[in-house]
């Protein structure tokens, strides 16, 4: 297979101000770098950010009308590689990448086919799968769990057909059962609980339709957003992004009109929270002239200040008055009561379907896009391009303080004095582990006579930490005295691992992670579709044991807690769990579970932030993800880790402290 090499070319770029308020010196910082300075021809759209290779990079895909599906490789130091991912893609601009069949790599729907991804994707192109032959021009493709089974649905729309979504079978190469929403327009796809009754529903341009029964099977039609610019030739054409901007607790809409040379960006308030009335707050412009087409929508949090952005660019096929602009729209009051436009890219060259994820590791959201047709005076000599838009808000070779404690660190704690206390498991040999204590650089050992320490936790004046089958309590001078036996337990115990304070201060919580000796094959983690992943059982579970050794399950197990690893609880009666095979992160409120997220394969540690967000780490990534409250969509805030293991979150000190188990080390990275 030929593939092309590209050396990325950078531009410094300035963050530009406008005249009503200036953006030099503020939050946004961005630096272009030509990814590909010679894609060829016109009508590329359907992009997505993956690692496509599963080599811990991110690459990028996108598709041409009727024409190939390219994927860019990043091999680092500054070099992409252009490969084919698929031929005669039916879509016109809708894409998305997501693992439709299980096997634990990513795949990529576009149209009415879906590319699967052998395993091998440098060989070749991907294998091409029909699910709907009659399904074409496909502008708006999104993935949503409409029926509540913790499985996305593929959402798809465009006026040339309706607004409709289809069940993925088990065997995907199946024809996909389609159910019909409603009408279609152009673009304008918005998914989230727009009424507030626990469910996802599907906002259209100047429609909405609620979700009646709860499975997306019956559809209540809503003609009340003031949205969407009914002339020709794409009326209603719209982007749509669905969440929570002025943070009072329902979904707001954020829109920009995509396909008309000066269209309107704006959110969409939801009034009473029900989706009955909405008012539209328009974002402001910084001068007078007349925009290019919005056709990138982008909702997040760019400077990391932790409430949402709004991005867009123009196109270069459908230009302003001016060369085409990036800009990002600042939530400065973190409520979305002002906006303060910044433009980030003023270079003479547009956008098209730009997504946005963390490129470089570095711990903030980067941008990818192209176009989708190029203009003749562009900065580009009128050629098509793509472009990667470094965020420089946090460098990513800031140096870390890291600091060796010994061989097979696995969690650490802030304890007695103010001072940090690590588990170090040593050699597999029954008691050699430790526990240690870190003064400054200093590195001392605290407590001995520990066969594997996991999971410690500090909690009533003792540390508290896991040793295989049993639970130790540990005071101020290192005296250990056992808390709990294995036969304490009221269920057969496999491996006890990580520990959390509970939070009245008169004990812990403790995972039992279940059948941890079955998750493991040749090359990792097993693949998903694999028969040993169908046949792993399902016998993790949460325990609580009072400082006085009393013993009471929490929560028995369940399928998505197949092997329950990391552990924090954050209020009475709840509890996050980092699961470790299926990487699905859960809030267990009582006898209720949800899913944060999921994917996060290998999640080892984590722990909540006072504003809500989440950090987990991954041991057979050697990642930390962030996770904002409200969002699904966890970021990396650090990488590069032989073995992530059990984190800690000092927001006293501003810092973040995680284990590196293979790597005998503990970084220390500020928060911010």
């Amino acid at each position: 297979m030929k593939t092309l090499a590209i050396l990325v070319t950078a531009v410094a770029v300035g963050t530009l101000g406008n005249p009503a308020e200036k953006a030099l010196g503020g939050p946004f910082d961005f630096q272009h770098h030509y990814i590909d300075r010679d894609l060829p021809g016109g009508s590329w759209a359907q992009t997505a950010v993956v690692d496509v290779d599963r080599d811990g990079r991110l690459d990028y895909i996108t598709g041409q009308t009727r024409g190939p599906v390219l994927w860019y490789r990043q091999e680092g130091a500054g070099r992409w590689t252009r490969h084919t991912l698929g031929t005669n893609s039916p879509s016109d601009v809708g894409g998305a990448a997501l693992d439709v069949d299980g096997d634990g790599w990513t795949d990529f729907i576009t149209g009415g086919v879906w590319y699967r991804n052998s395993g091998r994707p440098l060989d070749g192109p991907f294998e091409r799968i029909v699910f709907d032959a009659d399904l074409a021009a496909v502008h708006d493709l999104v993935l949503a769990d409409l029926d509540r089974d913790t499985r996305p649905e593929v959402l798809t729309m465009s006026d040339k057909n309706d607004l409709r979504w289809y069940r993925i079978p088990r065997e995907p190469r199946h024809p996909w059962k389609r159910h019909q929403i409603g009408p279609g327009v152009h673009a304008g796809i918005g998914v989230g609980d727009l009424d507030g009754d626990g469910d996802l529903d599907v906002a259209r341009s100047n429609w909405w339709f609620e979700n009646a029964d709860g499975r997306g099977t019956r559809w209540v039609t809503h003609q009340n957003i003031p949205f969407g610019n009914p002339n020709r030739p794409y009326p209603l054409a719209t982007h749509c992004v669905a969440l929570d901007l002025d943070r009072d607790g329902d979904t707001d809409l954020a829109m920009s009109e995509n396909e008309i040379k000066g269209g309107r960006i704006g959110w969409l308030e939801n009034l009473d929270g029900r989706g009955g009335t909405w008012r539209l707050h328009e974002l402001p412009h910084g001068d007078t002239a007349v925009r290019g087409a919005y056709h990138s929508l982008i909702v997040a949090d760019f400077d990391k200040d932790g409430d949402p952005d709004v991005f867009s660019c123009e196109m270069e096929g459908i230009p302003g008055d001016k060369p085409p602009r990036w800009f990002i729209w600042e939530n400065a009051d973190g409520k979305a009561g002002r906006f303060v436009e910044h433009v980030i890219l003023d270079a003479g060259l547009g956008g098209h379907l730009v997504v946005a994820a963390d490129v470089d590791e570095d711990g903030d959201l980067d941008l990818i896009g192209k176009l989708w047709r190029p203009r003749r005076d562009n900065a580009n000599q009128g050629r098509n391009h793509v472009d990667w838009l470094e965020n420089r808000l946090i460098d990513a070779a800031a140096p870390r303080d890291v600091i060796p404690v010994g061989t097979r660190p696995e969690s650490v704690t802030r304890g007695f004095d103010g001072y940090y206390y690590v588990t170090v498991m040593g050699d597999p040999q029954p008691g050699d582990g430790v526990v240690k204590v870190i003064k400054g650089r200093q590195v001392e050992v605290f407590a001995t006579g520990l066969d594997e320490p996991k999971g410690i936790a500090f909690v009533g004046g003792f540390l508290v930490t896991t040793d295989l089958k049993r639970v130790w309590k540990i005071d101020r001078l290192g005296q250990k005295s056992l808390l709990a036996r294995e036969t304490d337990f009221p269920q057969p115990v496999s491996y006890l691992n990580d520990t959390a304070a509970a939070p009245d201060g008169q004990g812990v919580f403790v995972t039992d992670m279940g059948a941890r000796d079955r998750i493991m094959g040749p090359q990792g983690l097993w693949p998903l579709e694999s028969a040993e992943a169908r046949a792993l059982p399902a016998i993790g579970r949460i325990y609580h044991i009072t400082l006085e050794g009393r013993v009471r399950l929490i929560k028995d197990a369940a399928p998505v807690m197949a092997c329950p690893n990391g552990i924090c609880a954050p209020a009475a009666d709840t509890w996050l769990v980092a699961e470790f095979f299926y990487g699905n992160i859960l809030r267990i409120t009582g006898t209720a579970t949800d899913v944060l997220a999921t994917g996060l394969r290998g999640a080892d540690g984590i722990e909540r932030a006072k504003n809500g967000a989440i950090y987990v780490s991954s041991w057979t990534q050697g990642k930390v993800w962030r996770l904002d409250q409200g969002s699904a969509s966890p970021f990396v805030v650090l990488a590069g880790l032989r073995s992530a293991a059990d984190l800690f979150v000092d927001e006293e000190a501003g810092l973040l402290l995680v284990p590196d188990m293979l790597d005998g080390t503990i970084h220390r990275v500020p928060l911010r």
